[in-house]
């Protein structure tokens, strides 16, 4: 059993990680909304990385941290990119009005976390939201706009399809998060102890529509 939880636990690293190798395999042009969406990727990518970096240093080295600045200065570099992505793929009054509706919270919780290095995935929760209005937005403006094309064939359908996934699910971990760590949940109820698990398997499955994206033609 904590051989499958053990592999579980590294399924967000592995999925992310198998995007880029995939990319780097096929090597598809990078221009427009798709440059932006790689840029996400290698976001996701490096704070992986630095993230099991870090926590074998701190092990190695026996010494106490934390990781909360990664999580916030990751999480920020994943709304430059999201947003840049976003921005490629529509333009709308409401478009803009739901990016300054989202970021003035954004700043103000950003700032908070960095201030006090508070454990909060509340910022998570809330670029969450962001990230499901955005993937509506997007396809309501393909449906009701349709395109003689196969919309299968379409990178941006599986990469919004992969996004929509992910934070839509995700978020409901993000907000709730951050209680159970502070409560006797987590280490008293088998269900909320692997949660985070749940967000593992969610972030490996959207990756696969990522890769998909990788091989359509459009």
């Amino acid at each position: 059993m904590k051989l499958f939880t053990d592999i579980l636990s590294k399924f967000d690293t592995i999925g992310i990680f198998s995007v880029l190798v995939f990319f780097l395999i096929k090597r598809p042009k990078t221009e427009g909304a798709f440059y932006w969406f790689m840029g996400f990727v290698f976001s996701m990518c490096s704070f992986n990385f630095l993230a099991e970096l870090q926590g074998i240093c701190l092990t190695y080295f026996n010494i106490t941290g934390n990781n909360l600045p990664l999580y916030h200065i990751a999480c920020i570099l994943y709304v430059i990119t999201l947003s840049r992505f976003f921005d490629r793929l529509f333009y709308s009054k409401w478009n803009k009005i739901v990016d300054l509706v989202f970021l003035i919270p954004f700043l103000i919780l950003s700032i908070f976390n960095f201030i006090y290095l508070k454990r909060t995935f509340t910022i998570y929760g809330l670029t969450s939201i962001w990230v499901v209005v955005k993937c509506l937005f997007h396809y309501t403006s393909e449906f009701t706009n349709p395109m003689k094309r196969d919309i299968l064939q379409s990178k941006i359908f599986w990469i919004v399809s992969g996004l929509f996934l992910y934070f839509s699910v995700a978020f409901f971990i993000f907000i709730t998060w951050d209680f159970l760590l502070e409560s006797s949940y987590i280490s008293n109820n088998f269900f909320f102890a692997h949660l985070w698990l749940l967000h593992n398997c969610i972030l490996a499955l959207s990756c696969c529509f990522f890769i998909k994206s990788i091989y359509c033609v459009d």
